[in-house]
């Protein structure tokens, strides 16, 4: 989805632009195109997260939109050098690159929302499981069930010696920790949660 809205912001900015000064941007806003999101893969501005803000990604978006106009305006020199011998810039493409952050702050933000919006309503999820039912682990649990929004859907426990019976804990217990590959496997569990339970810290290392 955050592609897809890097992607429509790259390409209303070139039209708005191409529309505003009567110039198109052509084949070198595709080309900032490609680099921008490349960078922004690069920097993981695409990987899921608990909390997805813009605020807390408008430094990398600002950085690596930088980079990327340095890039498209080092490319575009250099095959103007390489093609008539002279070294010249589409200033539009500069103007298109402008109005594509704008567009692509904007369009982030309503992605952002997006998102958060289809986490709440359980259509996006990651199942998730919880090593440790102790209290740590309970109230893991209980915030993960209480904040569909940060996109993670516990399903149970795993311990082989839970400090918590079943009637304290808000989910159930899958098993032992040694069960752990079985547990992943039949359950489809993308994310697993370390909490603090009866298993010393030396064990777990051996068991993740």
């Amino acid at each position: 989805l955050l592609v897809a809205c890097d992607l429509a912001a790259a390409l209303a900015g070139g039209v708005l632009t191409g529309a505003l000064t009567g110039h198109g941007v052509g084949r070198v806003h595709l080309v900032f195109a490609v680099v921008l999101v490349s960078l922004f893969t690069l920097a993981h501005l695409y990987r899921s997260r608990l909390s997805m803000s813009l605020l807390d990604d408008v430094p990398q978006i600002v950085g690596r939109w930088l980079a990327a106009v340095a890039l498209t305006i080092l490319v575009q020199a250099a095959f103007t050098q390489l093609r008539w011998d002279l070294v010249a810039v589409k200033w539009e493409v500069v103007a298109a690159s402008a109005t594509t952050l704008v567009l692509l702050l904007l369009f982030r933000s309503i992605g952002y929302g997006v998102v958060r919006s289809l986490r709440r309503q359980r259509r996006v999820v990651h199942r998730t499981l919880i090593l440790g039912a102790g209290r740590v682990g309970a109230q893991v649990a209980d915030v993960l069930l209480d904040h569909p929004e940060y996109g993670l859907h516990p399903i149970g426990f795993l311990d082989s010696d839970p400090w918590l019976g079943p009637k304290e804990l808000p989910l159930p217990i899958l098993g032992g920790t040694d069960a752990l590959y079985h547990v992943l496997t039949d359950h489809g569990v993308n994310n697993v949660v370390v909490a603090f339970g009866s298993m010393r810290e030396s064990a777990l290392v051996d068991v993740i």
